[in-house]
């Protein structure tokens, strides 16, 4: 599978499986809830941050944000995520 993009993992035990990849991978990771009910997790990018905050919704609860460095979670609201995603934009 190399050379392919990866989608967002979709599953149950997607914020574990989040919560590992951050503690061992040395990426953030966002955690979200489908409008369909699903658990999914991605690595932290911008494109991933829109697509989760798209998926998600502006009137539920709020998303994750899983930090690399232990694989602590931040609950983030809609301004948060925008916020986040706007200094991925254009910080890196």
């Amino acid at each position: 599978m190399s050379g392919q993009a990866a989608g967002p993992y979709v599953g149950r035990d997607a914020r574990q499986f989040a919560e590992r990849k951050a503690r061992y991978g040395g990426r953030d990771w966002v955690v979200w809830t489908a409008r369909a009910g699903e658990r999914c997790c991605a690595p932290l990018s911008a494109g991933a941050l829109k697509a989760a905050m798209l998926d998600h919704g502006t009137q539920r609860e709020g998303m994750l944000l899983i930090h690399r460095n232990g694989g602590e979670a931040q609950f983030m609201d809609w301004a948060d995520a925008v916020q986040i995603r706007r200094n991925l934009r254009y910080f890196g």
